[in-house]
């Protein structure tokens, strides 16, 4: 019980609401959402809302009440407004997402997301850029080791206009969805032309670490995207709290910037490329 409450606690608590000490029950809740819209798909939304940090155990019935599947979620694109269904989705963490089969991310278009709950509003837009490519994607073997891998992705010539990059792995047969690389957002403004950038795994949803490398006879996709900078401030600023920490598991009261108005977490819109290795 107390693994599985460890691990519903992890998206959870690195969005807290906080209050000065001695109040930390008190604390106002807020809407978090984790949302993104691929180039060429459907968008996927989860909205939770901020766990206050106290000193009293809570269960997972109680930590499980801040999934908040009766919001109200839309998306505004420059023609029409589409409401998003909610649905349980175990292919997910937590396993309830809003999505909808009438609206899939076009380059170059912006779109407005508005989450309402319980007389709160959310709101945030993001634009899909125009999907970057990879130059080579190679696995090299780990020192002293047979079995064991890691992937060097080689981008290109810098482009003329600043731009903004995350990675995401996921290995056939073991994993259910894209696992975003730790650490994996980059900024071209730091990138020499022709850089090499080594993927290794970093967590999961759910919170666990996962081993850094991969092994001889994975089939291991990686989904590189192209995002714009609200968006990859959120991922720049989680990477750096993740590496203060050491350990996702451990709770953090420094959020990582938002780009939701009102609330915390992040809306991305991402121009993805898709690619495929076998070790």
């Amino acid at each position: 019980m107390m693994k599985k409450t460890a691990r519903i606690l992890i998206p959870l608590l690195m969005f807290c609401a906080c209050s000065p000490e001695g109040s930390w029950d008190k604390a106002d809740q807020q809407i978090v959402v984790d949302g993104w819209i691929d180039s060429g798909s459907a968008p996927v939304v989860m909205v939770t809302s901020t766990v206050s940090p106290s000193s009293r155990f809570q269960t997972v019935d109680e930590l499980q009440k801040h999934i908040l599947k009766w919001a109200k979620v839309s998306i505004s694109d420059e023609d029409t407004t589409v409401v998003l269904t909610g649905r349980i989705d175990n292919d997910y963490f937590p396993p309830f997402i809003f999505s909808t089969a009438y609206m899939e991310g076009v380059p170059g278009k912006s779109y407005s997301l508005k989450v309402e709950y319980s007389g709160l509003t959310v709101t945030a837009v993001t634009t899909v850029p125009r999907a970057s490519a990879l130059v080579s994607l190679e696995a090299r073997p780990v020192p002293d080791s047979d079995s064991l891998f890691t992937l060097v992705a080689k981008l290109g010539q810098s482009p003329p206009e600043r731009s903004f990059y995350r990675f995401f792995t996921k290995v056939e047969g073991e994993d259910r969805y894209f696992h975003a690389t730790f650490p994996g957002a980059y900024d071209s403004a730091a990138l020499k032309d022709g850089a090499e950038i080594t993927l290794t795994k970093g967590y999961s949803m759910d919170g666990h670490k996962l081993s850094s490398h991969f092994r001889k006879e994975d089939t291991v996709y990686v989904k590189f995207c192209t995002m714009d900078e609200g968006a990859w401030q959120f991922w720049s600023d989680l990477d750096k709290i993740c590496s203060l920490g050491k350990a996702i598991i451990f709770p953090t009261f420094e959020n990582p910037s938002s780009n939701i108005a009102g609330g915390l977490g992040y809306w991305a819109g991402y121009g993805t490329s898709y690619y495929s290795i076998k070790l």
